[in-house]
């Protein structure tokens, strides 16, 4: 799936450095099944860190309370 046929409200991007080296990371919000949802919906999060050159350089996910 294309980051452009995401869901509204499910992907987050934070510019800075992050926790393993990388100039910004992505957050995926996600349901039980791992599919891409609002982040109000989501039950699930993956986390990806970037470089500065776009190249992911670490992946981990977490457990969310779920939707409120």
């Amino acid at each position: 799936m294309a980051a452009d046929e995401l869901p509204l409200g499910s992907v987050e991007r934070a510019e800075g450095p992050t926790p393993n080296g990388g100039a910004y990371s992505v957050a995926i919000f996600l349901d039980d099944l791992r599919r891409p949802v609002p982040k109000e919906e989501a039950t699930a999060v993956e986390i990806q860190e970037f470089d500065e050159d776009g190249t992911m350089i670490f992946r981990t996910y977490g457990e969310l309370p779920g939707p409120s």
